[in-house]
């Protein structure tokens, strides 16, 4: 039996924030550091066995245009979606000075250019150059590879010529598609492209994590021979106040999974923008240890 990679607890949408202050001096927050130090204090790394997995936004639009993302007519801004090289390379610092956390960048490439080999190549070698200060693993968000297996190939070739771990989301539509069998299936076609699925049918808006709906998902997973170098994440609508509520029951079932929260700890703040709400990213921390090692213990 291959052994499957060790799991986290995950925050996206991790930057190195500048702030203005009424004095108008400017002041950089590096995220990284408090979230790992609050980890480190409730004993997260050593207490439960998981990492700190920070998710660095990269999408078409902020990364690949260097423009500002928009979602749904609502501007996101650099304080979520880190424009341009500078923004992207400081997100997070160097890897090697944080063995807990797993710098990871999430990467959506756009869907009427993702069939494109020399599109993709670029796209890959502008993440990996500008992540290279911090970059251990790649997310795939929303890549239609249930549709074409050109994409589960170009996983495969981040993750064995890069070198970089990789998480591939299955969306909401993938999984009412393919059904349990079906994504096992696929995905153990191409076991080679990936080290954690990540069952998301939120994509980072919000929307609630449906445990019943993915027991099955999970369960089939677990199960398969193909997959067995492989480990699992769920996402969708998680955040401190809900984490126990949402998970302990699949916790005692998959002691091994992982957990990713992005939506809603980018509230919107007094001053109209979305920042990670630290408030809300340690509470997710905190109850999420206290979930792990509470499940441990039963």
């Amino acid at each position: 039996m291959n052994e499957r990679p060790r799991p986290y607890v995950g925050i996206s949408g991790v930057v190195n924030e500048k702030k203005v202050l009424p004095s108008g001096l400017v002041v950089t927050e590096p995220q990284q550091l408090w979230l790992e130090a609050y980890a480190q204090d409730v004993g997260m790394f050593d207490k439960t066995n998981r990492q700190l997995l920070l998710g660095v936004k990269g999408m078409h639009t902020n990364q690949f245009l260097d423009k500002t993302h928009t979602r749904d007519g609502e501007v996101q801004g650099p304080e979520w979606f880190p424009i341009g090289e500078e923004s992207f390379a400081d997100a997070l610092g160097d890897s090697d000075k944080h063995p807990n956390t797993l710098g990871t960048a999430q990467v959506w490439l756009h869907p009427r250019h993702a069939g494109n080999a020399v599109y993709r190549d670029r796209f890959m070698n502008r993440i990996a150059w500008r992540g290279r200060k911090w970059l251990e693993a790649v997310q795939f968000d929303a890549l239609d590879w249930h549709l074409d297996d050109n994409l589960l190939k170009y996983a495969q070739e981040t993750r064995q010529q890069r070198g970089f771990k990789v998480i591939l989301q299955c969306t909401g539509e993938q999984m009412y598609s393919l059904k349990p069998q079906g994504v096992v299936r696929k995905l153990g076609e191409f076991a080679a492209s990936m080290d954690y699925v990540l069952f998301d049918a939120s994509l980072g808006l919000g929307k609630d994590l449906e445990a019943d709906r993915l027991s099955p998902f999970l369960e089939a997973a677990y199960e398969s021979n193909e997959l067995s170098h492989v480990n699992f994440a769920i996402a969708g609508g998680l955040s401190g106040e809900n984490v126990n509520r949402q998970l302990s029951k699949l916790v005692q079932r998959f002691p091994e999974i992982s957990w990713d929260a992005e939506g809603n700890l980018h509230r919107l703040n007094n001053a109209g923008k979305r920042p990670v709400q630290m408030d809300e990213a340690k509470d997710l921390i905190k109850n999420s240890t206290d979930l792990i090692i509470a499940s441990s213990a039963k």
